[in-house]
């Protein structure tokens, strides 16, 4: 019963791509979107490096409280999406 909860899907009748918003992106757009990558990867590559040589073992501790404030984080999210879709 938790697996078809989890992997349900909602069916919708209606097109997709029926939508006032434009879907365009120029080369300033993606310029912007993979630097932005670029510098969110890099920062948790940094953490972890910064981690290895100062901290102690908390960090473990703390990586995964912080994980855990993620899930609760994606649970909003996923929330929102589904009331506006």
């Amino acid at each position: 019963m938790l697996f078809r909860k989890l992997f349900r899907k909602k069916h919708t009748v209606t097109n997709e791509l029926d939508t006032p918003l434009l879907r365009c992106l120029n080369l300033f757009d993606l310029i912007l979107l993979s630097v932005s990558g670029m510098i969110g990867s890099g920062i948790y590559v940094l953490t972890g490096v910064v981690a290895k040589d100062l901290t102690g073992p908390g960090i473990i501790i703390s990586n995964l409280l912080a994980g855990f404030a993620c899930l609760f984080g994606n649970k909003i999210y996923i929330n929102i999406i589904e009331n506006l879709v």
